[in-house]
């Protein structure tokens, strides 16, 4: 009597204990166990390349630029050829500040472009230099073109001219690329880009960035004539 007692009790406490630990046994019809699923929450992230931003100017062309890290501005600089420029006069695609401030000491860049009447009827072939030294952007001395190569190139299909590193004084220009399309000059030039100086932080010499570099080469490329 005693004895089933006991087992009545022990039969009891275990029925207890599996109500309140269940224990859930699933069949798997093909005897291999599913592969489990990843919530949203645990899932990766996947990269998104940058969002892509069509520039349109009435002056004849368009160019992409990444948005959330560059911006279309006027042009800022002083120039004696302004008047000349063809509306909306000169722009320039610039990194945003918090880019700026997010690469440190690497060097980001900037593109400018301009257009303006071809009323000289100048040439490619006969005013090679001094389409270089008189662009309506920057004007320099033909002195500081004299030791760069001038190179033959194609811009959206056009002939066009380019030149690399030209500098003079504070001056830098990396690219420099000019055509002319349907009576028109345009112009376009690719230069370290720097923020107004801040007086909080000690001025520190920027570090050329390949990518960054690529990056500003990458719109240039994407350069097209709207009046083709």
């Amino acid at each position: 009597m005693r004895s089933t007692k006991i087992a009545t009790l022990t039969m009891l406490v275990m029925l207890v204990l599996s109500a309140c630990n269940p224990i859930t046994t699933i069949a798997y019809s093909s005897g291999t166990p599913p592969t489990p699923v990843m919530s949203e929450s645990s899932a990766p992230a996947t990269p998104q390349p940058p969002e892509w931003e069509t520039y349109r100017a009435d002056s004849g062309f368009e160019i992409r630029y990444p948005l959330g890290t560059y911006s279309v501005h006027d042009g800022a600089r002083p120039s004696l050829a302004a008047e000349k420029m063809i509306y909306p006069g000169a722009k320039i695609v610039e990194p945003n500040d918090a880019f700026v401030y997010q690469n440190g000491s690497d060097q980001t860049y900037r593109l400018t472009l301009a257009v303006i009447p071809n009323d000289q009827n100048w040439s490619l072939d006969a005013q090679r230099e001094q389409l270089f030294t008189d662009n309506p952007i920057v004007q320099y001395s033909p002195n500081a073109l004299a030791k760069h190569v001038i190179q033959e190139v194609t811009l959206d299909g056009v002939k066009a001219l380019r030149v690399d590193g030209v500098t003079e004084g504070p001056l830098q220009l990396l690219t420099q690329i000019v055509a002319i399309h349907n009576g028109a000059l345009y112009y376009l030039l690719i230069e370290p880009h720097e923020l107004p100086p801040n007086q909080a932080v000690a001025y520190a010499p920027k570090i050329a960035n390949a990518a960054n570099k690529a990056l500003v080469d990458e719109m240039l490329a994407s350069f097209k004539f709207t009046d083709k």
